[in-house]
Parts: structure tokens; sequence; C-alpha cells
């Protein structure tokens, strides 16, 4: 009688190192994917503040549609807003979010009347922001106009971005 073979039952060397190298790619894969998840998340961000600041209406009648915004000293941006079309009595003001060094600024209408429409220049103290660099974005819903800019609060310091429709 001939000698029975058991060679076609036993998992052999390859069967070893197939398991070994489908371990090895899967740990490979989860520690890739790990690395991944800890290079694209995000940072840690700040938590966002909403401030409301009343506007003072001067109706002196300009012409020029014009936004400045002044930095004057405790840290406080004088800001202005000419030629917004408004009706005696009206009021505005402005909401301010900030998250980090982004800073939304909405400038809306409040109580509206109807009185006669006259152009008026908004004028308005901003105390909500801490003396450093921002991001700014402007966006005016009485008038539709909206711009970008930088914003270095520190004393002095007068930004007159251009307004766009």
């Amino acid at each position: 009688m001939g000698s029975v073979s058991t060679s076609k039952c036993s998992p052999g060397p390859y069967f070893k190192i197939t398991i070994m190298t489908i371990f090895g790619y899967t740990v490979a894969l989860v520690v890739a994917f790990a690395l991944l998840g800890v290079i694209f998340s995000r940072p840690e961000t700040e938590p966002a503040t909403t401030s409301i600041v009343s506007i003072d209406l001067h109706y002196d009648m300009p012409t020029v549609n014009h936004l400045s915004l002044t930095c004057v000293d405790n840290g406080y941006i004088l800001f202005r807003h000419s030629a917004l079309s408004m009706h005696e009595g009206e009021s505005a003001h402005l909401v301010i979010t900030t998250i980090g060094e982004k800073v939304k600024i909405v400038e809306k209408r409040g109580v509206t009347t109807t009185g006669n429409e006259t152009a008026a220049t908004a004028i308005a103290t901003i105390d909500c922001l801490a003396q450093r660099r921002f991001v700014c974005r402007f966006d005016s819903e009485i008038t539709g106009q909206w711009c970008t800019f930088n914003l270095t609060n520190v004393d002095g310091k007068c930004v007159e971005p251009e307004l766009h429709f």
C-alpha cells in the first residue's frame, strides 16, 4: 500500500503569510485613516458672539455712498456710512457676529416710519471688538451693498473699503 499524503490538508507556510499580510494591511489602513483624521480635522474654533449696536442717523443729505471705520482709543471703532436712503424718524442698528478673527457686520433697519425719505449718515461706536486683527464682511440690508476688508484695531487706523452691489 502506498503512503497517504497529508500536504493537501495542511495550511502550509503560504497560509500564514497571507493572514499576516492581510492583518498588516488592515493595521496600516487604520493607522493611515487615523493620521488623515488628525491632519484634516478642523481646529478648535472660538465660540461665536453677537452684539447689537445702535446707529445714530444724521439727516445731512450726503450724496456720496461711503463707508469708513476709524479705530480710536480703548479699542473703540467709529463706524460711518453715508448716503443711506431713510425716512425721517426711522432707526437702524448693526448686528456684529464674531467668530475668532472673523467678523460679520450687518446693517439693518429698525423701526420704520412713513415720514419723508431723505439721505442720512449712519454713525455708530463699536465697542465689542478686541484690539487685534480681524477679517471683516459688511452687508447693508438698507442699501443692498457689501464689502470685505481687513481691520487691525489699533489707535488711529482707518479703513475705507469699496462697497459693491
